[in-house]
């Protein structure tokens, strides 16, 4: 890791911005990027959560990691935030408007998460 990126880590992590979690042995990490998903046309974003929350249970998977977009999150799409968490699922932080980190100064990622920090 690139000393930029590493100072970049520590920062974020420091203020909260930015936390990783390990998986206990046996168990894997399931994550989702880019959170709240989009609907489409086949079903709406409700239905998408909605099944993927159903899914995950009847799976017998009690503990998810859905990164959020900040950008993504208007009054409809934070009511399927709030089911993810009401499934006792977890929301972290996957920066405001995902540019990508090496075409950005260090300041501009630290703005860009805090924006969804505050959404959040």
């Amino acid at each position: 890791m690139n000393r930029t990126l590493l100072l970049l880590y520590k920062l974020m992590t420091m203020v909260g911005l930015f936390w990783s979690m390990s998986a206990f042995p046996g168990e894997i990490a399931l994550t989702f990027d880019d959170v709240p998903l989009p609907g489409g046309n086949v079903m709406s974003g409700k239905e998408k959560t909605q099944r993927i929350i159903q899914q995950l249970k009847n799976r017998g998977v009690n503990e998810a990691l859905f990164y959020v977009t900040g950008k993504n999150v208007d009054e409809e799409s934070s009511d399927r935030l709030s089911d993810y968490v009401n499934a006792g699922f977890y929301l972290a932080n996957h920066s405001y408007a995902h540019k990508s980190a090496n075409k950005v100064s260090v300041d501009d990622i630290l703005v860009d998460a805090y924006r969804t920090h505050l959404t959040l």
